[in-house]
């Protein structure tokens, strides 16, 4: 299945990458290894992840968690494609990315 991700997760990114690795050396580069990691996987097993609890139905949102980070994808799964739509903490909630649905 095609996978792509919003532009504003590419700024996601960068953002927590410079943040990890201002706190230790080489963890911005694991970091980005596990997202792309985690877009393989959603690229192969779309559904593999869980629903997110606080999804917004009709959507088929989902969370993947990143190894050894406190970190995860939350994705849209649309018949055509999975659209990644934001990298965030695990302790904020889904729902704060909900308006990214607009930029689809």
């Amino acid at each position: 299945m095609n996978v792509r991700a919003l532009d504003s997760v590419e700024a996601d990114l960068y953002r927590i990458s410079q943040l990890l690795e201002t706190e230790r050396s080489g963890w911005g580069y694991r970091f980005v290894d596990a997202y792309d990691r985690i877009y393989d996987t959603i690229e192969q097993f779309p559904q593999l992840y869980s629903p997110v609890e606080d999804g917004r139905p009709p959507h088929e949102i989902r969370n993947a968690v990143f190894d050894r980070f406190d970190y995860r994808a939350i994705d849209i799964v649309r018949p055509d494609e999975t659209v990644i739509l934001t990298v965030t903490h695990t302790s904020r909630r889904p729902r704060h990315c909900h308006h990214r649905l607009d930029e689809l």
